[in-house]
């Protein structure tokens, strides 16, 4: 089988670089079409370049994830080619500029342009991607999208990057990492207040890495955290090592529909690094994981039990092992690159044999 990956992706991103690393490891050609141009219409051009440029004995173009912008010009090659299109609709631009992170407020013209631009996208293409059942409901639901149309593939970890290892301790004490974009899915805020109920826990400390906005660093002073280190943003090289030094990981713990219906990068990754994991019993978390098996699971919004989880797993260092075994375990059968390419190739064979078998397009050869 060969494909055509479309679009203006970041090659480092984990979701486009697992989907390619994954397909080419499973024997799928992965011919990309890439350009990252700003502002869109000057992109325009040299993907079209680009694409013309390719051989054509593809079967489907994938354009990748944040790649709204791009699915019209994807829509008319596709047409003019006979290709298939789909359309990895893994985060909308709604949910992230609005919802998320509320650089938008809700009802503003351009939170209405955003929800515009999202519905187009996957209106426009053939199939899209989703990362979760959850997600595929709300999607079938927001924009009036036939179930059959949407395919799940859950969310991976690059294995280069993402392993269980070994590193030198600088210090004896307990590390409980927080890393990543601070938006509303994260739920920062209620992990600071854990982090202040645990001051009298001298051995405790918290590393927070990633931006600290304003209310961030305000609520920071009134808990007055002298328990916690905060850092910028890091290279994405140098976070393997960092959840590497620490004794647990924290996940998401707020509660919006994004959060609720995804599996966030830093969940996986603590699996696929064999750390014991800390997260809110999100919608989509509570089906996949078992509370004290593969991860301690606390109700979202909640300190308190932010607080006594880590405490948990600070006095039991069986149970630190049990979830970091099991987790990892979950991570080898779910979320290696591999496992996602088999289900994506697995999942672009059945489209190309219904489109194929209905007429919609003609067989083309390498499949």
């Amino acid at each position: 089988m060969k494909i055509c990956y479309f679009g203006a992706y970041e090659d480092s991103y984990p979701r486009n670089k697992v989907i390619r690393q994954g397909l080419k490891q499973n024997g799928v050609v992965v011919y990309e079409c890439h350009d990252n141009t700003s502002p869109t219409w000057r992109r325009y051009p040299k993907l079209l370049g680009k694409f013309l440029a390719l051989p054509k004995d593809f079967q489907a173009m994938i354009v990748a994830e944040f790649g709204q912008n791009n699915v019209l010009l994807a829509k008319i090659l596709s047409v003019f080619s006979g290709k298939i299109l789909i359309f990895d609709a893994f985060v909308l631009f709604y949910e992230a500029y609005v919802v998320d992170r509320g650089w938008y407020k809700k009802g503003s013209l351009m939170a209405r342009w955003l929800h515009f631009v999202d519905k187009q996208a996957v209106k426009l293409a053939d199939y899209i991607l989703c990362q979760t059942e959850e997600q595929a409901d709300d999607y079938s639901r927001e924009f009036g999208i036939q179930k059959q149309k949407i395919k799940i593939l859950y969310l991976g970890s690059s294995d280069e990057l993402f392993y269980p290892q070994e590193t030198a301790r600088q210090a004896d004490d307990f590390k409980v990492l927080f890393y990543g974009t601070y938006t509303a899915q994260t739920g920062l805020e209620y992990v600071l207040k854990a982090a202040g109920k645990l001051k009298k826990q001298k051995d405790i400390k918290f590393y927070f890495i990633g931006d600290h906005p304003p209310h961030v660093r305000k609520l920071c002073d009134e808990l007055d955290l002298t328990n916690a280190t905060f850092e910028g943003r890091i290279s994405p090289e140098e976070v393997p090592r960092r959840i590497a030094a620490s004794d647990i990981i924290l996940g998401i713990f707020g509660d919006t529909p994004k959060g609720n219906n995804v599996v966030s990068n830093r969940v996986i990754q603590a699996m696929a690094m064999k750390k014991p994991l800390i997260t809110g019993k999100t919608h989509a978390i509570n089906r996949m994981l078992k509370d004290k098996i593969e991860a301690v699971l606390c109700p979202l919004c909640d300190a308190k039990s932010i607080a006594e989880s880590i405490l948990l797993l600070y006095r039991d260092k069986d149970l630190r092992n049990k979830l970091a075994e099991n987790g990892y375990e979950f991570y080898r059968n779910n979320f290696t690159p591999e496992v996602i390419g088999k289900k994506l190739k697995r999942i672009l064979e059945d489209i190309v044999h219904t489109e194929t078998s209905s007429g919609k397009i003609k067989p083309a050869g390498g499949c």
